[in-house]
């Protein structure tokens, strides 16, 4: 599925798909869509995890999946899948404005990448520490880019690559928090603008929701 399919239509669509289905089918390889859709846009709700929990009998599996898929379409078009924490929707609102202005001060060439660099820094402790309070995941010690990401790659909610990407990122906050400016590159740091914006798309955190 790319990116500009909407993804309750896409979903109905599968769910009619697996409920087509006769068996005997090879439930792991029919429903992985299914399942890494929920992932990515219901992470760590009830439908992913009736998603991707195991089933003895392959026909079991594709009808509680095609379920979730079916009972996810109407939780969102319900409009109840926006409704985050009002902590958690505060967060993220921030770290939406914290993206806009780094995108702005990486735009003038008279301002040092560092400034831009905090700022990711700061947007994504805060997108962070919104996904923990959303999936009411608590992490170890104080607040921050690590341990928030540490505890939300406990619960599965972030992905291994996800959490390689976000210690990369944290390393730069780093360095431009600790002087290091001759580490900090306007490429790197747009790059990191531009990956902390995708994160946010993926997992549809946003200050829209």
């Amino acid at each position: 599925m790319t990116d500009d399919v909407n993804p309750t239509e896409w979903a109905k669509k599968e769910a009619a798909r697996l409920r087509s289905l006769t068996s005997p089918v090879g439930s792991t390889t029919e429903t992985a869509a299914a399942v890494e859709l929920l992932a990515r846009y219901a992470p760590g709700s009830v439908f992913h995890k009736i998603a991707a929990a195991d089933y003895r009998y392959n026909d079991s599996k594709i009808v509680s999946v095609a379920g979730a898929l079916e009972q996810w379409v109407r939780f969102s078009e319900g409009g109840l899948a926006t409704g985050l924490p009002f902590a958690a929707q505060a967060r993220v609102e921030a770290a939406s404005d914290l993206m806009d202005q780094a995108e702005q001060l990486l735009e003038d060439a008279s301002i040092h990448p560092v400034a831009a660099a905090m700022l990711i820094g700061a947007a994504l402790e805060e997108l962070l520490r919104s996904m923990c309070i959303a999936g009411n995941v608590t992490w170890v010690g104080k607040p921050s880019i690590a341990s928030c990401a540490k505890a939300l790659r406990s619960q599965e909610l972030i992905s291994k690559q996800d959490l390689k990407d976000i210690t990369s990122w944290g390393g730069q906050r780093n360095d431009a928090a600790h002087g290091n400016f001759d580490l900090i590159e306007k490429p790197r740091v747009r790059l990191m603008a531009d990956g902390v914006n995708f994160f946010m798309q993926q997992h549809s955190l946003t200050a829209t929701t």
